[in-house]
């Protein structure tokens, strides 16, 4: 039950009463035991809120689908009220009324602005995602020629027929998005990334693949997004494949030039991504059930970077561990740690050591009231990393605070809609409940 401040549940004000007719809808759509009935009403309710709301704030359609950080907060807000309009419907029950607010959002793109076509397709892999894929079948005339003629908005299209059960027509339309964009390399780059951001993996691999041997990219565009494409396939449990992809990267080169002599340059430690190479090897050979090899890729990892933290991890968990193995991961964890506070304490606003001292401790040991309080201030420095949000549910999780496990991990999925290990991650949270 969300606690509402006395000030907030009394408020007449538009936005106010929006608040608290979207908390009243959930706790009653949330619940299995309500009726369709009295579904209708809290809905009915929160229609009426949305509508005062909407009345007060302008919105200017050329700026639509551009950088949240640009632009105007009455836009963002305008868009975000009917994307959650929208769902609600469908939470309701009334898929067709889903739709029909949903609609609403094409009218707010621009006609001439240049980025129609990433505001088309951001809203069709929304509605694929958000049991609106019928929204795909309303478009409008002037969005039409968006459909056909660019990449990234027909594989958003081809999502939209894919969650209808359309998988001969969607893989169609991919195969059509694959081609037309044959000769644009920054078209493949940005579905590539696209893709992946939806988990459409089969689809994204596909992309990253043709990107990363394009020949007009250096070095310095190839490495940071092969690296991207191995993240990818590691998330959805293609570990070997991720570790060939990160092999290839270890042992290339670009025309005459050595991708490790480019690494340092970037920012990225050989050993460092070796040891995650080695990583993604052991997963593989977990996968297979086969112990011996992926106890000697956790060694191979740790002897290259003793402190790469999911290896760690792994092995802190491996199971049947001899008492003195036990406490030489434990050592090695204490020594990362202790490494990771002096990054924080020389780079006190540097999101990534507090996210990383606050995971590692989470899934292994050690003081986890600063391992939360850590994982609090990264999102404070970096409010919009999906990574940081799962961090801090492990945290909770850790914490045997399931609900606020759960809470932190919805949001997660909320910023990061395709990911594979947040999903897994939700769901063995919810169990803590069970």
């Amino acid at each position: 039950m969300a606690h509402v401040p006395d000030e907030l549940a009394t408020s007449q004000r538009p936005a106010a009463l929006l608040i608290n007719s979207l908390i009243d809808f959930s706790q009653v759509a949330d619940d299995p035991e309500n009726k369709l009935d009295t579904k209708k009403d809290a809905f009915n309710n929160l229609e009426s809120a949305v509508e005062q709301f909407l009345e007060l704030i302008p919105f200017h359609a050329q700026t639509f689908g551009g950088n949240t950080t640009t632009r105007e907060v009455s836009d963002l807000a305008r868009e975000i009220v009917v994307r959650c309009h929208a769902r609600a419907a469908i939470q309701a029950g009334f898929p067709d009324r889903g739709v029909a607010v949903a609609k609403e959002l094409f009218d707010l793109i621009g006609v001439d602005s240049e980025k129609n076509q990433l505001a088309t397709a951001d809203i069709l892999f929304w509605a694929a995602h958000s049991g609106l894929a019928n929204l795909v079948e309303h478009l409008p005339e002037s969005l039409q020629a968006t459909i056909e003629n660019q990449v990234i908005t027909l594989y958003a299209a081809a999502r939209c027929e894919q969650s209808n059960g359309n998988e001969i027509l969607a893989d169609e339309m991919a195969q059509r998005a694959f081609a037309l964009g044959s000769d644009k390399t920054n078209e493949q780059m940005l579905a590539a990334v696209r893709l992946d951001h939806w988990g459409l993996v089969d689809w994204a691999d596909r992309e990253y693949r043709r990107v990363i041997t394009a020949p007009n990219l250096s070095a310095q565009q190839i490495i940071p997004f092969s690296i991207q494409w191995a993240e990818l396939l590691n998330d959805f449990d293609r570990c070997e494949a991720a570790s060939t992809v990160l092999q290839d990267v270890l042992t290339g080169s670009h025309g005459a030039v050595k991708n490790i002599r480019v690494m340092d340059s970037l920012g990225y430690s050989k050993e460092a991504l070796t040891a995650r190479q080695k990583f993604f090897l052991s997963r593989a050979d977990k996968e297979k059930s086969n112990r011996k090899s992926e106890r000697q890729a956790l060694d191979k990892a740790l002897d290259e970077y003793p402190e790469e933290i999911d290896t760690l991890i792994a092995y802190y968990h491996f199971p049947g561990l001899s008492p003195t193995d036990k406490e030489r991961i434990v050592g090695l964890i204490k020594g990362a740690l202790k490494k990771l506070q002096l990054r924080i304490d020389r780079e006190p606003d540097a999101p990534n050591p507090y996210n990383e001292y606050a995971w590692l401790v989470a899934n292994t040991e050690g003081d986890l009231l600063r391992a939360t309080r850590y994982s609090k201030r990264s999102l404070e420095l970096d409010f919009d990393s999906a990574s940081f949000l799962d961090t801090l549910a492990h945290c909770y999780a850790a914490a045997d605070n399931a609900n606020e496990a759960i809470r932190c991990q919805v949001v997660a999925l909320r910023k990061d809609p395709g990911s594979h290990t947040i999903q897994k991650n939700l769901q063995k949270f919810l169990s803590m409940q069970k």
